[in-house]
């Protein structure tokens, strides 16, 4: 079986992380390539998600050729699912998104859903509305998820632009990183415990590919399951090959 995931920016920055983690949980008999889009002529690499949908034709076209290139399905590594629903039309492969297998599987697991999302101050409303309506579309009663922000911030618009502009790329994942970590065991345990003691939320999904890796705090700070981004679509996707290879 062979899996191919794709990170929607522009920049390897993130792509080592991630294969890490897959090849930690993977099938014996999985392969998982990860990618990244390539810049357009005289654009910038950026380990940033860029405006939607401005990518949105790269990334097809990364989807259209992994299907060509004989990979059983792919991955979009965003847990906002971009382009998710219009990839599928036009792959020959499943295209999935960590969003909706997290969703998915946590409608097994329990009753309400504790959707935690990271949030950047203005950015929070956004994010919400955004989610909603995927939900919306993948079938799901809104009534039975319960939206949580958890606090992480972005680095100093000073640091981020002097890394960027000399593509300090380590130095700059480490500033991301850093937030990311440090918001799992500060603001994540918080809201995730608030959603579990206020909201009721019977299994708690982290809605970042960023958080991949780093949830165990978590885990051990609730009694309700919690899924990893990461994780949970890469079984997804090898159990839905499975069975489509099968059929």
């Amino acid at each position: 079986m062979k899996i191919l995931y794709i990170n929607p920016i522009t920049a390897d920055i993130y792509d080592d992380d991630v294969s890490k983690i897959l090849e930690a949980h993977k099938d014996v008999d999985t392969q998982v390539d990860v990618i990244h889009l390539e810049p357009k002529a005289g654009e910038v690499s950026t380990p940033f998600l860029p405006p939607i949908p401005d990518f949105y034709d790269d990334l097809f076209d990364a989807v259209k050729r992994g299907g060509r290139d004989g990979y059983d399905g792919i991955i979009i590594g965003c847990a906002a699912d971009p382009g998710h629903r219009e990839a599928n039309y036009m792959s020959s492969v499943p295209v999935f998104g960590p969003l909706q297998a997290g969703l998915n599987l946590a409608c097994l697991l329990g009753r309400r859903i504790g959707l935690l999302i990271p949030s950047h101050d203005a950015e929070e409303r956004s994010a919400v509305a955004w989610h909603e309506e995927t939900i919306r579309r993948y079938g799901i009663s809104r009534d039975r998820i319960v939206f949580r922000a958890v606090q992480v911030g972005h680095p100093p618009q000073e640091t981020m632009e002097n890394c960027l502009a000399e593509k300090r790329w380590i130095e700059l994942k480490e500033e991301v990183m850093s937030r990311f970590r440090g918001s799992v065991t500060q603001d994540g345990i918080i809201q995730a415990k608030k959603a579990v003691e206020e909201d009721r939320a019977e299994v708690l999904f982290f809605g970042c590919t960023l958080w991949g890796g780093l949830l165990s705090p978590i885990a051990q700070a609730v009694d309700v399951p919690v899924l990893d981004p990461v994780i949970t679509v890469l079984k997804s996707a090898e159990m839905a090959i499975k069975a489509r290879i099968s059929s």
